[in-house]
């Protein structure tokens, strides 16, 4: 009843300010994203202190982790591209750095690792191989492992075994790896492969389920 609710009282008030931001004159600013990273926290917060531990709940977390490895993989791809095409100067790539550090709230935990400027080869460590790090690749299919060794193990086979394979490259890869592949490559691939772990976690649990 309380997830629903902070779902509910979310839709109301995005449709109160969609009503705000209508006409040439309104555009959408950061504070509305602020709003949504609250709204996001709220459900997470209301969800995780309410809901029984069982296999739902499983399945909420797993789904988180596949997003957010997905998301991450796909920001740092953006950003790999822009710096690729060139014309961005140290200063520009500082603040394009910093924006991507604070998109996925990892920037603190990049100040309290390297507590130094802001280095690109540092970001993209940070963002795939750091296992500490809520956001990065390898925390998430740490989680994701960890998950799918707590359901049902007659069923998850192919869904495991993609889960591992992509672990054991980020639990023993390195950032000289990467870039032998090139990183846009390396995630472009990871995407694929997390896309395939979610698509085996769909047919092997979910829609048996259904």
């Amino acid at each position: 009843v309380e997830m629903w609710e902070c779902i509910n009282d979310t839709w109301l008030e995005l449709l109160a300010r969609k009503k705000k931001i209508k006409g040439p004159d309104h555009t959408v600013d950061s504070s509305f994203f602020e709003w949504i990273k609250q709204r996001s926290h709220l459900f997470r917060g209301v969800t995780f202190a309410t809901i029984q531990r069982d296999q739902p709940y499983h399945f909420i977390r797993l789904g988180t982790y596949l997003e957010r490895a997905d998301n991450t993989a796909r920001i740092l791809s953006v950003k790999t591209r822009r710096q690729s095409e060139g014309g961005s100067d140290m200063v520009d790539d500082y603040y394009r750095l910093g924006a991507v550090l604070r998109s996925v709230s990892a920037l603190e935990a990049y100040r309290d690792t390297y507590r130094d400027t802001i280095d690109a080869d540092r970001v993209a460590e940070l963002l795939i191989f750091n296992p500490r790090v809520p956001r990065s690749l390898h925390f998430c299919l740490d989680e994701c492992a960890l998950i799918l060794s707590q359901l049902p193990q007659q069923t998850g086979r192919e869904a495991r075994k993609r889960c591992a394979n992509l672990l054991t490259h980020l639990r023993y890869g390195a950032l000289k790896e990467v870039y032998t592949l090139g990183l846009e490559d390396y995630l472009e691939k990871f995407v694929e492969e997390n896309i395939g772990l979610a698509q085996a976690v769909q047919t092997e649990y979910l829609e048996v389920l259904s």
